[in-house]
């Protein structure tokens, strides 16, 4: 009796009566008292007594643990095989071995498994080195490609929702990966799998992406492994998906993604809403997918189309006959009767005439198509009406036909872009990988003809699976004369041959009671019965009544309903619903459709089904093949929920048990020993004579030893998987050691030529530098001698220079000195005549003034009025004087020190004295005037003899007439000119804008007075005297305005004209004092101004006094 310890691993006995009689794998939980606790795979505990201990046997460690590939199991039966998926699958190792098989179970999460890092990792590595992984079946379908010259492929099977269509997807990025291109071709065939995927898959009550259509893809590669082109099959599209769909399922993602992914504008050309609206949509009560999300397929389905090439414009077209699709769907018809006949109208709907607007035919002609049925009877003819039920079967397959032939269009457009013909290499040049994805077996409660089509491609892949991996081995294994045990297989070839091979099987008896116009799907089922009824394969209806029939497939007995079978495998379209189609606007439907002929009789869906699966058996038998075996470890699409019934069923009809035992006992790998020496000769020991089979066997006992593990027959030798991994890592292991060597040797003999080259440019390079060296001091020396010469002839003749020099400087001084002296003694005498005529005309001038018109009496009041005035003007003439002829001696004069403040203009001139010109008093009055001119005030004056309105008061505006009356027309002009230059120097007035160049400056008017008297030539004030309380002002005499008055005064001139360029012109500050001066003041004709000009200054508040008195 075995004792059984806590942790221990255990088989535990199933119940006898349930269906899957395997043993499951448990744990000792605690044993006490000679009763044990265990608990199962699944969860449950167990008390094992005594009594039932015989249900309780060891479990060998290695089936405990797991292992990567299931011909290592201990326990070899189907309970280790589930047990070691259950234990890989909860570890998240979702892959494992069945020697060169891959086993893939679906783990419905995402897992890290597929990175860049794994791809580089799995490249160019043999099967056994690292762990199961479906990059491993890429890398060796790839390696074996290119090592032998064939053609190979992968055949990837499983339920629906085993995950087959990932597993291809993922064959096919590592394809392109290890290609190593990255080239446009590439992204291409990577991209057509969303497009195929939108409008080939839907969801399931099995998987949200169940592929409903069969497709083998043909990828291309050059001679040097890179991918040059790729071709797309297709087969048996379930169109009828398109108008029914069964509950808690989705029609094609197309449609969704369409819906959920067009903007607003678009969908309101198409006249489309919302998916709740389409009764094709809703007839699953299933419009949304959680796994999915509708809005970004559809924005990656357009990314996709436009890299195949897509136009909009096509893009659009399959838009417009998908909401075609949509609308007819939402069309009811009604009944009517007609002479006695059954019949049926269009109700009115919008959804009808924007269907005939999309598809740009006539509204009554599809409305007939729909509703009658045109048949030809003795050559004529003749119109058939159509009830509801009929009628809504003829636009179902008028839909059916539209999507069908979309499908096969987009098909044709994508191999267009991915395959050209014209480029196709020879053959010799040329290998390719083929991968299959085609649909699992499936057994609904309800199965159709679409059922049966997809279970006969599953039988006819399966007979592949076992010619391949049973029949063709143990033929070869007899033929070689080799030490092997037969090994019995289930074989499906009889069910095969009742379904699809013999003459008379049920696909033929089906597409031949389709060819018959009265063909029933009764008749039908009689024929099949009277066949088969008898056959162990076919299993006959219960009764005459009812209309289901079964069939033994290899994976087990599946029931079909017979109804619809012929017209699902007609699979044509009425006389009517073509001459609409050939009538239509449309361009596109009609090039989808292109190529039907309604006169000839089409092929049936079934027959063509059926060759198209010949020819893909064809193909795969040409090829070295892989499978992988994809199981559903759940129905409910959950993580880590595994499910051993459902995984059983799974493993025994893929014949997986008979595929271990085969792969352990078999010799998967195998080689002619012509081949085989060529490939591995570098691992024979020592050279041996020209045998090939005695080599062969040399190197295999050198490396694999002397076991019986492998063997040579007559021509061949028979090697396991691993015998292979261990080969070819061997003869990697050689060949690199001789690469090293080769390259060593190879990088010595570069390395030596290549210094021994240096060396030789390197002497030449050093004599051509020392040469350049010496030259180059050579010329320095030469160029140093010549240097101290000259610096020694420099050094002569600059002391004979210095010498000469000195002699001329003191030459030039004497020469100098005599000159400057005569010039000064010439200017000297110069300035006294000057100064003593300036004085003599000064005085002329006062004199003339006094005994002007009106004399003044030489009275003492006079004299002291006229007295500081010609002082003033003699200390100008001595100023002026001084300043024409300062140059002659850089001090002043001490006849002029007191009475000038002119420097000397090579000094520093020092910081004129501010004074406040308000300060200073406007004229000198004599006391007995003043005394006498107190009572009577400006404004009484004003009054008694200014004219017209004019007051005291100041104005800011040009005068219409003079304030005092003039006899002389010139006088009254050059009143108001001189009021009109007062205005503007005090800023009332603006200076003329047209020949204006400089803007008057803003500020105070003694600031502009400042600004505008010159520098050296400004206004200087002085006081001499305390009692004179005036200061000395020199204005600038070099005006032209100045000069101009001044010739006038001499010349008598008296015309002025009010538009003269004077006053239009602009002037400056100083040239408007001046003119204010000449004209208004000192002119003798026009004394009488005066009262006008001191009316001027009262009204200007008396700033400009001081300059008017002067």
């Amino acid at each position: 009796m075995v004792v059984f310890r806590k942790g221990d691993h255990v088989w535990l006995e199933a119940h006898p009566n349930s269906e899957f009689n395997v043993p499951i794998g448990a744990v000792v939980k605690d044993s006490d008292s000679g009763r044990i606790l265990l608990e199962d795979d699944e969860g449950k505990e167990h008390w094992i007594t005594a009594r039932n201990m015989h249900m309780v046997r060891p479990m060998d460690p290695s089936t405990a643990q797991g292992v990567e590939d299931m011909i290592r199991l201990g326990d070899l039966h189907e309970a280790g095989m589930v047990h070691n998926l259950l234990i890989r699958h909860q570890q998240h190792k979702i892959y494992t071995y069945t020697g060169s098989i891959l086993v893939a179970v679906n783990p419905y999460q995402l897992l890290p498994l597929y990175t860049v890092d794994l791809i580089r990792l799995y490249c160019n590595k043999r099967i056994g080195e690292l762990p199961p992984h479906v990059f491993a079946i890429a890398d060796n379908c790839y390696f074996n490609m290119k090592r032998n010259k064939r053609d190979q492929c992968c055949v990837i099977s499983g339920e629906s929702g085993a995950g087959k269509t990932e597993s291809t997807k993922l064959i096919l990025q590592f394809l392109a990966a290890v290609s190593g291109q990255h080239s446009w071709i590439e992204q291409q065939i990577l991209e057509a799998n969303p497009i195929l995927e939108a409008f080939g898959n839907a969801k399931t009550i099995r998987n949200d992406n169940s592929s409903r259509f069969g497709k083998y893809i043909d990828i291309y590669f050059n001679h040097s492994g890179v991918i040059e082109g790729a071709r797309i099959e297709q087969f048996l599209l379930e169109k009828s998906r398109v108008c029914r769909q069964a509950p808690e399922e989705r029609n094609y993602h197309i449609f969704y993604c369409m819906l959920m992914g067009m903007n607003a504008e678009q969908k309101k050309m198409l006249n489309l809403g919302t998916a709740s609206e389409y009764t094709y949509l809703t007839m699953g009560n299933c419009t949304s997918c959680d796994s999915r999300n509708d809005t970004k397929e559809y924005a990656h389905i357009r990314s996709a189309m436009k890299i195949l090439m897509f136009s909009d414009s096509e893009h659009w077209d399959i838009s417009k006959l998908l909401a075609t699709i949509l609308h007819l769907g939402n069309v009811e018809f009604e009944a009517a009767v007609y002479d006695n006949l059954d019949c049926s109208d269009v109700m009115d709907s919008p959804h009808f005439s924007i269907a005939t607007k999309l598809l740009e035919v006539d509204y009554s002609e599809l409305q007939n198509s729909l509703t009658n049925l045109s048949i030809i009877v003795r050559g004529e003819s003749v119109s058939r009406p159509l009830n509801v039920a009929q009628a809504a079967d003829g636009r179902d397959a008028f839909v059916k036909g539209i999507y069908g032939r979309i499908f096969l269009w987009i098909v044709n457009k994508i191999n267009s872009a991915i395959f050209n013909p014209t480029s196709q290499k020879p053959k010799n040049t040329r290998q390719s990988i083929g991968l299959l994805d085609i649909f699992g077996f499936e057994n609904f409660s309800n199965n159709s003809f679409e059922q049966l089509c997809i279970n006969i491609a599953n039988e006819h892949l399966q007979q592949f699976f076992v010619h391949h991996v049973f029949k063709l081995e143990q033929e070869e294994y007899l033929a070689e004369h080799i030490t092997w045990n037969n090994i019995d297989f289930t074989d499906n070839r009889q069910a095969l041959e009742v379904i699809a091979l013999k003459p008379m099987n049920i696909i033929s008896l089906i597409d031949e009671e389709s060819k018959f116009p009265k063909g029933t799907d009764a008749t039908m089922l009689i024929k099949i019965n009277s066949l088969h009824g008898k056959s162990r394969v076919y299993i006959p209806p219960k009764s005459d009544h009812d209309t289901k029939f079964g069939i033994n497939h290899f994976a087990g007995a599946v029931f079909y309903e017979s109804k619809d079978f012929l017209e699902k495998n007609r699979d044509t379209l009425s006389a009517n619903v073509m001459q609409v189609v050939h009538s239509s606007k449309n361009k596109f439907l009609k090039e989808i459709f292109q190529g039907l002929d309604t006169t000839k009789r089409l092929s049936t869906l079934g027959g063509q089904f059926k060759q198209s699966l010949e020819k893909l058996m064809k193909i795969l038998g040409q090829c070295q093949p892989y499978f992988i075996r994809c199981i559903k470890p759940n129905d409910y699409k959950k993580p880590l929920l595994f499910d051993r019934e459902l995984c059983i069923k799974q493993l025994r009809y893929s014949g997986m048990m008979e595929t271990i035992r085969i792969r352990k006992a078999g010799y998967p790998v195998r080689y002619t020993f012509e081949e085989f020496f060529e490939r591995y000769r570098v691992l024979l020991p020592r050279s041996v004579k020209n045998d090939a089979r005695q080599c062969c066997i040399r190197i295999s006992e050198a490396v694999l030893g002397k076991d019986e593990s492998w063997q040579a027959g007559k021509t061949k030798i028979f090697l396991k998987d691993y015998h292979d991994t261990i080969l070819e890592l061997e003869r990697q292991k050689i060949l690199t050691d001789k690469v090293l060597l080769i390259q060593k040797v190879m990088r010595g003999f570069k390395d030596r030529s290549q210094f021994l080259k240096q060396r030789k440019s390197a002497i030449s390079i050093q004599a051509a530098w020392r040469g350049y060296c010496c030259r180059k001091d050579f010329r320095m020396i030469m160029l140093g001698f010549g240097r101290l010469q000259a610096l020694y002839r420099s050094r002569q003749l600059a002391k004979q220079y210095e010498a000469a020099r000195a002699h001329i400087i003191r030459f030039q001084a004497a020469c100098r000195g005599y000159l400057i002296r005569q010039k000064v003694a010439a200017q000297m005498k110069a300035v006294s005549v000057t100064y003593r005529g300036r004085c003599t005309y000064l005085s002329r001038h006062f004199v003339n003034m006094i005994r002007g018109d009106n004399p003044l009496p030489l009275t003492a009041a006079t004299l002291l009025l006229v007295q500081p005035r010609v002082q003033l003007a003699i200390q100008a003439a001595g100023a002026h004087c001084w300043l024409m002829y300062s140059f002659l001696s850089t001090r002043t004069p001490k006849s002029f020190s007191s009475s000038c403040s002119v420097q000397d203009l090579e000094t520093k001139p020092s910081k004129l004295e501010e004074v406040d010109l308000d300060m200073i008093p406007m004229s000198v009055e004599l006391e007995e005037e003043a005394d006498g001119l107190e009572d009577y005030t400006f404004p009484k004056f004003a009054a008694t003899y200014f004219q017209g309105s004019s007051t005291h008061t100041h104005i800011r505006k040009p005068l219409r007439h003079p304030l005092l009356y003039h006899d002389d027309k010139d006088n009254v002009l050059a009143s108001l000119v001189v009021w009109v230059i007062i205005l503007r120097f005090m800023g009332d007035l603006p200076e003329p804008t047209m020949f204006a160049k400089n803007a008057t400056k803003s500020g105070s008017m003694m600031t502009q007075i400042y600004d505008t008297l010159g520098r050296k030539n400004q206004v200087q004030f002085k006081n001499d005297s305390p009692d004179m309380g005036i200061s000395s002002l020199k204005l600038k005499r070099s005006s032209k305005l100045t000069g101009k008055v001044t010739d006038q005064l001499k010349s008598g001139e008296e015309g002025f004209q009010e538009d003269s360029s004077i006053s239009e012109r602009p002037m400056s500050n100083l040239e408007k004092v001046h003119f204010i001066i000449g004209n208004a003041i000192l002119r003798p004709p026009r004394k009488t101004s005066g009262c006008h000009s001191s009316w001027c200054c009262e009204s200007a508040g008396r700033v400009s006094s001081q300059m008017l008195i002067l």
